[in-house]
């Protein structure tokens, strides 16, 4: 089996055993790995690497996928009140509360993480929709109006139920619902055309004259989007992420079309 390098680890760091006691207590959703249980889980997810690329043998080292996975845990040296140490491994993900904010604890302060929004470590690249889940060393989460939250049991909500998050039918009597009652339709045509101008992205289908095409189409959206009637939802309402985002995914397919002309 190949070597684990060290530098696949988000962090080391030391800490009292008594005070890693008091965390694993104060933090029960957190996933902790003795010696034994870190081995289980290296072989577990390299077999399940083996698998996927129907049991060809693994080159000099271990694939992306896997050293994505081994990023999210966090060696921990236990000091013992004898000075001896005893290594466990912590999953960084699992620190990750339901609101998508990294608690504030003896582990996060040491690696700086206390109170810090979990999407602003997600890989972007383009730019997820409401209800698209993406996975985080290991970990699923889920973009929803709010920000990126922890996906539940391995499953995220369904489209269906994501998308009443933000359209008509959304907290019946709520501010949300109002809101979309009023902005759905608006929201849902410009979604649509970033979709499809990023799915000709994406496929191949945009270059020359078709670049030409879609950029236009890219800059007008933008412009109604500069004049339309989301302007008016107010800086705390829910709906208004969703629309910046429609806006900032425009903006980036603009980016993109210019550089292929």
């Amino acid at each position: 089996m190949s070597t684990v390098n060290k530098n696949f680890f988000v962090n080391t760091v030391e800490i009292l055993e008594k005070d890693f006691q008091e965390f694993a207590k104060a933090n029960p959703e957190a996933v902790i790995l003795n010696e034994q249980n870190y081995v289980q889980f290296l072989k577990d997810t390299t077999d399940s690497l083996l698998k996927a690329q129907n049991n060809q043998p693994l080159k000099d080292q271990l694939s992306e996928n896997v050293k994505e996975q081994l990023s999210g845990l966090l060696k921990i040296n236990l000091r013992k009140s004898n000075n001896q140490t005893e290594k466990v491994y912590v999953q960084v993900p699992s620190l990750v509360q339901e609101n998508g904010l990294f608690g504030d604890n003896v582990i996060t302060r040491m690696i700086g993480m206390s109170y810090k929004d979990v999407g602003s470590l997600i890989h972007k690249g383009k730019k997820a929709n409401i209800g698209e889940i993406r996975e985080w060393k290991g970990k699923k989460f889920q973009k929803t109006v709010n920000g990126w939250v922890p996906v539940k049991g391995g499953q995220g909500a369904s489209p269906k139920k994501e998308e009443s998050d933000i359209l008509p039918g959304a907290e019946k009597g709520g501010r949300l619902e109002q809101d979309a009652k009023k902005y759905g339709g608006e929201y849902k045509r410009f979604e649509s055309i970033a979709n499809s101008v990023w799915d000709k992205i994406d496929g191949g289908q945009a270059n020359g004259s078709k670049a030409e095409s879609l950029l236009t189409k890219v800059t007008n959206a933008l412009d109604q989007m500069d004049n339309g009637k989301w302007n008016d939802l107010s800086d705390d309402s829910p709906m208004r992420e969703g629309f910046a985002d429609i806006y900032d995914k425009l903006e980036e397919a603009k980016l993109e079309l210019l550089d292929r002309i």
